[in-house]
């Protein structure tokens, strides 16, 4: 969460700022002596120019390449019609390849709303290459009068949606009684969350295993998917050298990235809860 950016940031602020998120993220790849943009827009929900939106809208924009998701928190977006600019929420889904974000609070109806990459931020949203978006409007939409049902991730459930999933995979290598192998154990809900909420990945040693609520801050996921930048091989693998690991499916994948959007909850309410 946070506020749009205002107002022109000097260039040394911002190299310093780029500069310290460069120390924590992945090695980044070769780029040219001109640094150029990093991951370029391709579609976005609602479209450009749609009209009647709910007030509630969520919007989805589909890149080319992963976004680095925590350049996402720093003023690098902005929502606004005219000079009004509510706090907006955002995350990044590494599966779908997809920014969502959405208002903290019913936009103003029938207006026109613009969510842009802002210029001068603090700190520019990146692709995991290091590399900026290019500056500009990523999608331009009209609201009508009525809100919407529209919720910025599916609601997963761990013992329903992911269990199964970590269970069919990850269980047999990654399990008790003591630590699995690198440590992690996710054969029962004490283990995944002993041993992957906020903890400090082998591979991206400042990234977490899995950052609630941000996908795309969760090292285990980039495993999964088997991102090029990562470190050893994608998981799950296989122990066999002439069996191939068999790899999530994309459905799978989602479950997992949704569920963490959702915060990575492990209980539908709370004990003791009607």
């Amino acid at each position: 969460m946070y506020a749009p950016a205002g107002g022109l940031a000097r260039l040394a602020v911002l190299c310093a700022a780029a500069a310290s998120l460069a120390g924590c993220a992945p090695p980044p790849q070769e780029s040219d002596a001109s640094p150029g943009y990093g991951p370029e827009p391709l579609a976005a929900t609602p479209r450009d120019g749609q009209g009647g939106v709910p007030v509630d809208a969520v919007v989805r924009v589909s890149f080319s390449d992963h976004l680095d998701e925590r350049t996402l928190y720093q003023g690098g977006l902005s929502l606004h019609s005219g000079p009004v600019s509510p706090w907006i929420m955002a995350y990044y889904d590494p599966v779908r390849r997809r920014l969502v974000v959405w208002p903290k609070s019913t936009l103003r109806a029938n207006a026109t709303w613009v969510l842009d990459v802002v210029e001068d931020a603090n700190v520019p949203v990146a692709g995991l290459d290091g590399l900026p978006v290019k500056p500009g409007t990523l999608t331009s939409f009209r609201t009508g009068t009525a809100a919407g049902d529209n919720a910025p991730y599916v609601e997963r459930t761990y013992d329903e949606d992911v269990r199964p999933i970590f269970e069919r995979h990850c269980a047999a290598c990654h399990k008790g009684p003591g630590t699995g192998v690198a440590r992690l154990r996710l054969d029962t809900i004490e283990g995944v969350r002993d041993t992957t909420m906020g903890v400090p990945s082998d591979g991206w040693p400042t990234w977490p295993r899995i950052a609630p609520s941000r996908p795309g801050e969760s090292y285990l996921v980039y495993k999964l998917l088997g991102y090029e930048g990562i470190v050893g091989a994608p998981m799950p693998a296989s122990w066999e050298p002439d069996v191939p690991a068999t790899r999530l499916t994309r459905r799978e994948l989602e479950t997992v990235s949704d569920w963490i959007a959702g915060g990575a909850t492990f209980f539908d309410r709370l004990p003791g809860e009607e």
